[in-house]
């Protein structure tokens, strides 16, 4: 009886320990699904961006199945407002085959957002705009028309001439193009080869990874199991040399950028389809090219796209990522490295579509997701407590603003990082010319502010008139009104 006795109480202490240890493991994450789209059928990207200029961020995507019967193409999803939004949903192009990427940048000189989108099927890179109604009629402009299994492209003025310039990245056979605008109206374009050696190209960003003051180039490419980054060494044409992360991660097939270890260098998070693996890849020493794998997972099958970011606000890097097949949408928190799985669905099969964007202002990231093989695109909204504080983050002030406006002198123009992070801020004027970049480099969290003068890069006076402030952090791109009166 005894012995009974002190059984049940080592088994209840054993129990609570199980308990205690099951509580302290426990990740700090409360997400809640809402569907935003049931029937667009193969959805394979998104981009949030604010397409109609009304001071809230909107959804872009594309399909990757294009039945011949019924195409899909490329739609956007407005946001309708309300906690949490609600959403109608427009045609851009029904018949743009295969999408495999889309963007929004302003690529011509109307200072309306346009979108910019890869074809598998068509092998081109296209660009798509309208005359100021983005519910009505748009026109689709190729950029590149011959790029064969055309996968990914990014938008960036490489060239710092203040016209938008286009990198893509194809699969077949494997390679990386730079478009350069020449600054025509309408625009024309000249093409530079980085690459026709990266077989399987799936991935590619635009980004100062050396923080010399030029952006560099970062690509994906599965056939070759590689991950790579081609340091811009200026010239006219620029002289791209490539630096080697990895060759053997299995089916490399994207990446995000981000400081996970705080050594102030970039870090890359990927996923590997073929090997299903979810990893980050920490940089020892960038100018010998030493990097370190560190793989979270390698069950995810078909492991498609995962972001990194702060879900639970504790100050680090903690990563979704989605994966084809079975299907899954996932998070791992991360607690001081070790990695805590919390799922936000399971059977998501076709997953890819992945990007994340704080749509009600309160600090905490949302998700936006999307199942090819399911049709589906939802949100989810993060409704986690602070990991570090325990309170509930409080409602944020707009993500781009300032004051006064209009404005005589100077005002003042207010940005809002989610985390530290690189951001560019630049004035354009009405015709879409660039009037002056006033911030291109790395800020801190939270409430970041300059003051414009109402001046050129030159500091001559712009004087009177509409002009536009544009905010690009990461893949989200603001832009607000500034009056300045006679």
């Amino acid at each position: 009886m005894k012995q009974t006795a002190q059984s049940l109480l080592m088994l209840g202490a054993a129990v609570l320990l199980l308990m205690a240890r099951a509580s302290a493991e426990a990740p700090n994450l409360d997400f809640a699904e809402y569907p935003i789209d049931g029937s667009f059928q193969g959805i394979s990207c998104v981009y949030i961006a604010d397409l109609d200029l009304d001071g809230d961020m909107d959804i872009v995507g594309g399909s990757e199945w294009t039945p011949w019967s019924s195409s899909i193409g490329i739609a956007w999803w407005r946001n309708e407002g309300g906690s949490p939004p609600t959403w109608t949903r427009f045609a851009v192009d029904a018949s743009f085959r295969n999408v495999m990427s889309v963007e929004v940048a302003f690529i011509d000189k109307d200072l309306f957002p346009d979108i910019v989108a890869t074809s598998w099927d068509f092998h081109q890179i296209a660009w798509f705009s309208h005359t100021g109604d983005p519910t009505s009629t748009w026109t689709k402009a190729a950029i590149e028309s011959s790029f064969i299994n055309a996968h990914d492209a990014e938008c960036y003025d490489i060239d710092d001439d203040g016209h938008v310039d286009v990198v893509g990245i194809n699969s077949t056979p494997g390679g990386i193009m730079v478009c350069y605008q020449t600054g025509a109206d309408p625009p024309l374009w000249t093409t530079q080869d980085v690459t026709s050696a990266f077989d399987g190209g799936k991935s590619v960003d635009i980004l100062d990874f050396d923080h010399d003051g030029d952006p560099d180039l970062v690509a994906a490419a599965a056939d070759a199991d590689q991950i790579s980054w081609w340091e811009n060494s200026g010239g006219q044409p620029i002289v791209w040399l490539q630096h080697d992360v990895t060759s053997s991660f299995n089916g490399s097939h994207d990446f995000d950028p981000g400081h996970i270890n705080g050594d102030g260098l970039y870090d890359l998070i990927a996923t590997a389809y073929l090997s299903g693996e979810v990893a980050y890849f920490t940089c020892d020493d960038l100018t010998a090219d030493l990097w370190t794998q560190h793989t979270i997972t390698s069950q995810l099958g078909i492991a498609t796209k995962a972001l990194g970011r702060d879900f639970d606000r504790d100050g680090d890097l903690d990563i979704v990522a989605v994966g084809k097949d079975p299907g899954h949408l996932l998070i791992y928190e991360n607690d001081d490295f070790s990695w805590l799985a919390d799922t936000l669905r399971m059977g998501y099969l076709g997953g890819w579509a992945l990007a994340c964007h704080d749509f009600d202002g309160d600090l905490r990231p949302d998700i936006v997701g999307g199942a090819s093989a399911l049709g589906t695109l939802s949100l989810w909204m993060n409704h986690s407590v602070s990991a570090a504080t325990g309170e509930t983050p409080r409602p944020a002030i707009q993500r781009l603003s300032n004051h006064p406006n209009p404005f005589m002198a100077a005002t003042t123009i207010s940005l809002l990082l989610p985390r530290r992070m690189h951001a560019e801020l630049a004035i354009y004027d009405a015709t879409g010319h660039l009037v002056k970049r006033l911030i291109d480099g790395e800020l801190r969290e939270g409430l970041n502010q300059v003051i414009w003068n109402g001046t050129d890069a030159s500091g001559r006076s712009c004087g009177s008139g509409t002009f536009f402030s544009r905010l690009r952090m990461g893949k989200t791109v603001c832009t607000r009104a500034l009056v300045r009166p006679r």
